[in-house]
């Protein structure tokens, strides 16, 4: 059973690390239930989790964002593009963060 919600959740549906996440999830769940003394199959065990991909983390340099805080003549949606940027930079905020500053 676990196997077919494996294959479902990698079926093209959810990203490689979404399935991932959703699936140790349950695993989770299970292993708790267990640990609660439910009466749980422990066949959970022996199916491992999707796989995950890495993601390389990327970096801004001080250089990069001074380029960027320099950048001339943007169109107007870049303009407010780069201030949303930089000021998620400077302030370690993501952007869906800051809007809902208030």
């Amino acid at each position: 059973m676990l196997d077919d919600y494996k294959d479902w959740l990698t079926d093209g549906r959810y990203g490689a690390n979404t399935a991932h996440k959703r699936f140790a999830g349950l695993k989770t769940l299970i292993a708790t239930a267990k640990k609660h003394k439910e009466p749980v199959n422990d066949a959970y065990k022996d199916v491992d989790n999707p796989p995950k991909n890495e993601n390389p983390t990327i970096v801004c340099s001080p250089k990069d964002l001074e380029l960027i805080k320099q950048a001339a003549d943007l169109p107007p949606f870049l303009e407010n593009t780069r201030k949303w940027f930089l000021l998620g930079c400077n302030t370690g905020m993501r952007v869906r963060d800051l809007l809902e500053v208030k």
